[in-house]
C-alpha cells in the first residue's frame, strides 16, 4: 500500500513539473506530432514526457523539434517591451503572470504598477491595502492615520460630525443645539433659559420653568401642581397630534420646539409685559416673522405657540382655583390647535370654539365651562353668555338628551355661518357635542374640511357662509342637514356618565 502511494504522489509531482515547465512539439516523419517535455536524450531516442505519460521516441521517425518558451522566459521576454511608467501594460502582464502562477514575477509587476501609478486600485487592492479619505495605506497604518488626523483637525478647532470634520458651531447647530450666554444647549432649553431672562429683565418677574414632553409651563406654582398640569396637558397635545395626524409643517406650527404656556400672578404684570412687547415674541402665525424686524433686538423672537393665563382670573363657571385653572388652560389648548394648525388662514369660529369646549372638558374630566367672549360682568363671568341650564357639562349632556329640548334648539347651519364667535353657553354646549360626534363617527372628514376651509382672516366674515360649504361638502359625503340630523340621533343615546378618562392618561 505504502509503495502504491509513493509512486502516485512521485506521478503527480511528475505531472505537475510537466505542466509547469515549457512544452515541445515533436514533429514525426509521418505528419503526427506529439507535445510534451524531453526529460531523457540518447543516440537513438528522445524520453518525452506528457500529460498520459512517458513515451520513447525513436529519433529516425522524428522530422523536427519545436521548441516553445516556458511561462517564465516568455514573461521575461515580454516585460522587457513595456516601459516602466506604462501602469495599464504592466497591469495587463502581472494579471497574466498570476493566472501562470508565477507568484514572486506577478508580485514584482504589481510593485511596478505602483511605482508607475500610486493610485492604481486593483494594485493596491492586490497588496490588501486600504483606501481612507482618498489615500491608499496598510492596514496597520490607519488608526495612527485617524488618531493623527483627528488631533489636526481639533487643533483647527473642528469636531467630527456625521462622518466629516466641522466647525463646532456648525456640528453644535446640525445637533439642534443654540447657543446662550457662552454655552450650547438645546434649543428648548435655550429658549426656556431667555423666556425666564426676559421675564425678569422686562417684567421684575422671577418665575422658574418645568417642561414635559409638550409643554413648558413657566409659573409661580409649587412643583407638584406644575408636575399635574403638565400631565395633562401633554396628554391633550397627545391627544391631538393622534387625532389630526399633522404634516411635518403643521406639527411645526402646533408644538415647535414647545407650547410654552406662562402662568402670570396678576393682571398688572400681564400689562406691563405686553407694553414692553415680550408677547410680541410668540405670536400665533407664522406669517409674524415680517414684524420681529421693528421689534428691539432683545431676546429670542420665536415664531411659536403659545398660551398666556393670569392667576386669579375668574372665566371659568365653577370650580376650585385649581381644576379652573385646568379647565381654562384645556379650553386655550383647544383653540390653539385649530388655530395654529390653519397657520396664517383663518380657521371656522364654530370649529375653535367646539375644539375648546372639548379639550377643557376630557382634559379637566368635565368640571368647569368657560365661555370665550370679549365683555365681562362686575363678577368677572362672561357678559350675558350664560344660558340657565346650560352652564356646565353635565347640563349639556342631560338638555341635548331630551328630544323636546332639541327641538327649541338653533340649526347647526346658522351656527357654523357665525364669523363673530359670540356664541352663548347653550350654543357652546351644541358645538361641544356636535365636536365630540364628529371625532368619534367622521374624524378623518372633520380634518379634512378644517385643512380645506380656506378663508383670509380679513376676509372672513363676508365668504364664510360660501367657503364653509365648499370645504364641507369637499369633506363629507352628507350635506350639513343630513350630518345634524345624524348628530342629533346620536346625542339622544348617549349615556349619563362621562367616561373616566378619555385621553389615555
Amino acid at each position: 500500500m505504502q509503495r502504491a502511494l509513493d509512486i502516485s504522489l512521485a506521478l503527480l509531482l511528475m505531472l505537475v513539473a510537466a505542466a509547469s515547465a515549457h512544452a515541445d512539439v515533436i514533429h514525426y516523419k509521418d505528419g503526427r506530432k506529439l507535445e510534451g517535455v524531453i526529460v531523457e536524450r540518447s543516440a537513438s531516442s528522445l524520453r518525452v514526457e506528457t500529460s498520459f505519460g512517458s513515451i520513447d521516441v525513436a529519433l529516425s521517425k522524428i522530422d523536427h523539434i519545436e521548441e516553445r518558451l516556458t511561462p517564465g522566459q516568455e514573461l521575461a521576454q515580454r516585460r522587457g517591451q513595456i516601459a516602466d511608467d506604462d501602469a495599464g501594460a504592466l497591469w495587463v502582464l502581472a494579471t497574466w503572470a498570476d493566472e501562470h502562477r508565477l507568484r514572486k514575477q506577478h508580485q514584482s509587476l504589481v510593485h511596478a504598477v505602483l511605482l508607475a501609478a500610486p493610485e492604481h486600485e486593483g494594485a493596491n487592492l492586490v497588496l490588501g491595502r486600504v483606501r481612507v479619505d482618498g489615500l491608499w495605506m496598510e492596514p496597520n497604518e490607519v488608526e495612527a492615520y485617524r488618531e493623527r488626523l483627528a488631533d489636526e483637525r481639533r487643533a483647527q478647532g473642528l469636531v467630527l460630525h456625521e462622518g466629516a470634520w466641522v466647525p463646532e458651531a456648525e456640528a453644535n447647530r446640525a445637533r439642534g443645539l443654540t447657543l446662550l450666554d457662552g454655552q450650547w444647549m438645546p434649543k428648548r432649553e435655550a429658549h426656556r433659559q431667555q423666556a425666564l431672562t426676559d421675564l425678569e429683565h422686562l417684567g421684575g418677574w422671577k418665575a422658574h420653568a418645568s417642561g414635559g414632553e409638550f409643554v413648558t409651563i413657566i409659573s409661580e406654582l409649587d412643583q407638584d401642581t406644575v408636575k399635574f398640569l403638565i400631565y395633562d396637558l401633554d396628554a391633550a397635545v397627545r391627544d391631538f397630534l393622534r387625532r389630526a395626524q399633522p404634516n411635518p409643517r403643521e406639527r411645526k406650527r402646533l408644538v415647535g420646539l414647545d407650547i410654552p404656556i406662562f402662568l402670570l400672578p396678576d393682571r398688572a404684570l400681564s400689562i406691563k409685559l405686553l407694553e414692553a412687547g415680550f408677547f410680541d415674541r410668540y405670536p400665533l402665525f407664522a406669517d409674524a416673522k415680517q414684524r420681529f424686524a421693528q421689534l428691539p433686538a432683545y431676546g429670542m423672537n420665536w415664531p411659536r405657540p403659545f398660551l398666556v393665563l393670569v392667576e386669579g382670573q375668574q372665566l371659568a363657571k365653577n370650580g376650585d382655583p385649581d381644576t379652573a385653572r385646568l379647565g381654562l388652560l384645556g379650553h386655550q389648548l383647544g383653540r390653539l390647535f385649530i388655530d395654529r394648525m390653519k397657520g396664517e388662514r383663518s380657521a371656522p369660529v364654530w370649529a375653535t370654539t367646539g375644539f375648546a369646549a372639548y379639550y377643557e372638558g376630557v382634559t379637566n374630566y368635565y368640571q368647569t365651562v368657560s365661555i370665550s367672549t370679549e365683555g365681562e360682568d362686575d363678577d368677572g363671568d362672561p357678559e350675558g353668555q350664560w344660558v340657565h341650564g346650560w352652564e356646565h357639562y353635565g347640563e349639556w349632556r342631560d338638555q341635548l338628551l331630551d328630544e323636546s329640548v332639541q327641538r327649541t334648539l338653533p340649526a347647526l347651519r346658522s351656527l357654523f355661518s357665525d364669523a363673530s364667535g359670540g356664541y352663548d353657553s347653550r350654543e357652546v354646549g351644541m358645538l361641544w357635542s356636535v365636536t365630540r360626534f364628529l371625532l368619534q363617527k367622521h374624524e378623518r372628514e372633520l380634518f379634512h374640511y378644517l385643512r380645506v376651509f380656506d378663508s383670509n382672516p380679513f376676509e372672513l366674515a363676508s365668504n364664510l357662509a360660501v367657503e364653509h360649504e365648499r370645504a364641507w361638502n369637499a369633506s363629507f359625503a352628507d350635506g350639513i342637514d343630513e350630518l345634524e340630523a345624524e348628530w342629533r340621533d346620536w346625542a339622544l343615546v348617549q349615556p349619563r356618565r362621562f367616561p373616566t378618562d378619555e385621553l389615555g392618561r
